[in-house]
């Protein structure tokens, strides 16, 4: 019996719009749903987001005299060479704006009405048979976690399902103690659970006592064919034959600088993705993003889909571990090697000819068992 089913995720009305993951899970499992039968849409959501504090510091202005005195023929030039790059990635970062809006635009069935944190949902009741939360991070207490909307209270609780939901902590100890009588009750209330993260899956259990599954990122449910099918060539940078692909959302550390210098000896080109710091830079569309990882030599990156989409694609990749806001973020990454019997971290990759190889008969092994194991969590949840 075909089903109507609301996806409630991280929106395209966020700060993370223009996020190749946040936006390829999302079509993702709205193409799967789409595959086992069912009318599916993604709720028009507008995000809210906590303002950051920002100290004001008190610069010193200088003097015409001292501004002349620190001319040196090396900061001329590197001051003209970031004046050359804003000038150049300000139109690179409006053709990717663009691009995201074109992608959500022709490949998301949105929701007709549009809601806030402040909307009243329960419309959501009559019109769809079943609300899907997730994927991504939609349960982190210190990001969109804050949020009620997704724990779903505004629908029967026959209705609410989660599918690859994340927490993006390591485990309950990193639940804010004033917040867990809260998650415990709401998670309670939701009869089919799935968590993208085996940690996520132990906070679950430690709050309520329930079982949940621990499943795939939707990116892994679709064909890396059906992926190809969305793929398009980048314009306005140079792809040479052989390429390394570098994503970082972080700062690029040290220890990879290093391996990029080695590589690029070794003559290779190297393409860095949405670095507004560097010459041969692309501000890539979601299509452009699965060209690149599908045709690099190898990736480098600290990004959680930087690393899926290069399984996905069979392409070697290297991971760096990357810390935002004092978090570690390595929990999700560990999760996903764990799983599909893959272990790349940079510490264990040691010489540049490892970076340039990896064997996934195992990897896509596991990738198939677990996708048999998703797919079936899915179709229980909704074929009811």
């Amino acid at each position: 019996m075909t089903r109507k089913i609301a996806v409630l995720t991280i929106t395209h009305n966020s700060p993370l719009r223009m996020n190749y993951g946040n936006r390829l899970q999302n079509y993702a499992l709205q193409q799967t749903l789409i595959k086992l039968g069912h009318q599916v849409m993604t709720v028009d959501y507008k995000s809210v987001y906590p303002p950051r504090e920002h100290k004001i510091t008190t610069v010193h202005k200088r003097t015409f005299f001292e501004r002349l005195r620190s001319l040196t023929a090396e900061k001329v030039i590197r001051k003209l060479r970031d004046k050359i790059l804003r000038i150049r990635n300000k139109a690179a970062y409006k053709h990717k704006l663009n691009s995201f809006d074109n992608f959500i635009r022709t490949n998301i069935s949105w929701t007709e009405k549009k809601y806030s944190i402040d909307s009243d949902f329960s419309g959501l009741d009559s019109e769809f048979d079943y609300i899907i939360a997730g994927s991504d991070q939609i349960w982190n207490p210190y990001w969109e976690g804050t949020q009620p909307v997704y724990f779903m209270e505004f629908v029967p609780e026959n209705k609410r399902i989660t599918y690859a939901a994340s927490f993006g902590v390591s485990g309950v100890q990193d639940i804010p103690e004033n917040m867990r009588e809260y998650y415990k009750r709401v998670l309670t209330n939701i009869p089919f659970i799935s968590c993208r993260e085996d940690s996520g899956c132990g906070i679950v259990e430690a709050l309520t006592g329930k079982k949940a599954l621990h499943v795939l990122d939707p990116v892994f449910l679709l064909e890396p064919n059906e992926w190809s099918l969305l793929e398009k060539k980048p314009s306005g940078v140079y792809i040479a034959k052989r390429y390394i692909l570098v994503y970082f959302l972080g700062s690029i550390p040290d220890e990879a600088v290093q391996k990029i210098k080695s590589l690029k000896s070794q003559g290779f080109s190297i393409i860095y993705l949405d670095r507004a710091d560097k010459f041969n830079s692309c501000f890539a569309s979601p299509e452009e993003f699965l060209y690149l990882i599908s045709h690099a030599q190898a990736i480098l990156t600290d990004s959680f889909h930087g690393c899926a989409f290069s399984i996905i694609y069979n392409r070697p990749f290297t991971y760096f571990n990357r810390e935002i806001y004092l978090e570690d973020m390595s929990s999700r990454f560990d999760s996903l090697f764990k799983m599909l019997s893959c272990s790349r971290y940079a510490n264990e990759v040691v010489h540049e000819n490892e970076i340039l190889s990896m064997n996934y008969d195992s990897v896509n092994a596991s990738i198939a068992k677990y996708k048999a194991v998703s797919l079936k969590f899915l179709k229980s949840a909704v074929d009811r």
